[in-house]
């Protein structure tokens, strides 16, 4: 048989030399072939329509692969096979409808972001890059595959940051509210002695009255800022005039003075003043004579700063935009153009992010890489800075003035700050997807 099978193929292949056509070789052979051949096969076909962009089945495959895989690494929990589906079908929708945003940002990711989150990745589970290889083809999933799948997600990280950051605000109030009790939880066993200056209103007083008592409060606290003696004004006002009272608070909590007092209290230190605090009595002017107990105070530098900023995804030639800068610089500090003008023309930040003519706020000086803080720390008050590049992009700061600011308050309000905006990142972010699938067209086929 086996012979028969030799000398037909080379019948066919003769004929198909006089013929000279190679496909006309393989035509024959297949349609003469006595012996057939069959092979278990993956025949893909289409699962999901998002817009006009299809998702084949092997795409989810490949997404619930990796979704097991880092599931098992990360809690060594088996999740059932439907709801790795719904998963992986739910990240493929929400991927397919944000990274057509991504098209007016320009993000380039490269291959060396790549291999540095796999190197993180590595680090975090303590393994070898040839044993995470290994988990990758225990799970069927190849290598090339995943590489593409971590470049697609940085990307999309990057355009759904951008896009929901434009629309995430933390006010004052909020993050003044949610702070309130926290501050009060570091000064609650402080204990005080404080003399206050009390100037009394009548029980029916006028508006003439009202305004003669706000007067003279305002006089007593000016008088004791320019450093006149307690006891001095004790004996014009009080002793002498007796238009003012003494009221001594000793060794009190704060929980045991008046509300009214909290406010001065909570970043009041030995013998500082109250602005005349306003009751439904008079007007009170608050001198911490003593204070007990004290949460230490760890001192730091920050700096407010603005800046004319050009993102990465905007720069092809470090040495162009760094040029143009300079130049930009050198008009302003000539005054051919003012430092708002120049935002408005040339920053990229207010362009996209929204904010306000450059500002950029009050930050730590720890929040600072080396050469942006030596930089910083040598200019003067609303000097402009020379171009200087950082992991975002390009920046052209100018000083707007420095502080010396209690640590222990900022790192807390920094804290808060970042969980309030951590909970409203996500809020939006959900709405945020909720309104793209909303009006998208998506078809799941069973």
């Amino acid at each position: 048989m086996f012979i028969n099978i030799v000398l037909k193929f080379l019948k066919l292949f003769f004929m198909s030399i006089l013929r000279k056509n190679i496909y006309f070789l393989i035509i024959i052979m297949i349609f003469n072939c006595e012996y057939s051949y069959s092979f278990e096969c993956f025949i893909d076909k289409i699962s999901l329509i998002v817009n006009n962009q299809i998702i084949l089945e092997s795409d989810i495959q490949n997404i619930m692969n990796i979704i097991k895989m880092q599931t098992k690494l990360l809690s060594n929990l088996i999740v059932s096979r439907d709801v790795l589906r719904k998963q992986s079908i739910k990240y493929l929708i929400n991927n397919q409808l944000i990274f057509p945003l991504g098209k007016k940002y320009k993000f380039n990711i490269t291959n060396e972001e790549v291999l540095g989150v796999i190197s993180n990745i590595i680090n975090k589970f303590n393994i070898t890059f040839k044993k995470f290889k290994f988990y990758l083809f225990y799970y069927g999933i190849d290598y090339s595959v995943y590489f593409k799948y971590l470049k697609r997600e940085i990307l999309i990280s990057k355009i759904l940051d951008y896009e929901i950051s434009k629309n995430v605000y933390i006010t004052y109030e909020e993050l003044n509210l949610f702070t309130k009790n926290i501050f009060y939880r570091y000064i609650k066993n402080n204990v005080y002695f404080l003399r206050c200056f009390f100037i009394p209103l009548s029980e029916n007083y006028n508006c003439k009255e009202f305004i003669l008592k706000q007067t003279l409060s305002n006089k007593i606290f000016f008088k004791l800022k320019k450093g006149i003696k307690f006891r001095d004004i004790k004996k014009l006002y009080v002793d002498h005039l007796k238009l003012v009272k003494i009221i001594l608070f000793e060794y009190r909590t704060i929980g045991s003075l008046p509300v009214i007092f909290e406010k001065f209290l909570i970043h009041g230190k030995t013998g500082d003043i109250s602005y005349p605090i306003k009751s439904a009595a008079g007007f009170y002017i608050v001198n911490i004579k003593d204070l007990f107990n004290k949460v230490k105070k760890i001192i730091f530098k920050e700096f407010c700063i603005r800046h004319i900023f050009i993102p990465n995804f905007f720069i092809k030639n470090d040495y162009d935009i760094s040029l143009k800068l300079s130049l930009i610089k050198k008009r302003i500090e000539s005054g051919n153009i003012s430092f708002d003008n120049a935002v408005n023309i040339f920053s990229m930040d207010n362009k996209f992010l929204n904010d306000r003519n450059g500002y950029f706020g009050w930050f730590d000086s720890n929040h600072l890489n080396n050469k942006f803080k030596v930089v910083l720390s040598n200019l003067n008050i609303m000097q402009i800075s020379k171009p200087l590049k950082s992991s975002m992009g390009w920046h052209l700061i100018q000083l707007l003035g420095t502080r010396i600011v209690n640590r222990l308050h900022v790192l807390e309000q920094i804290k808060f700050y970042d969980y309030l905006y951590k909970n409203k990142y996500l809020e939006t972010k959900e709405l945020f997807l909720e309104k793209l699938n909303k009006f998208s067209y998506i078809k799941i086929f069973n």
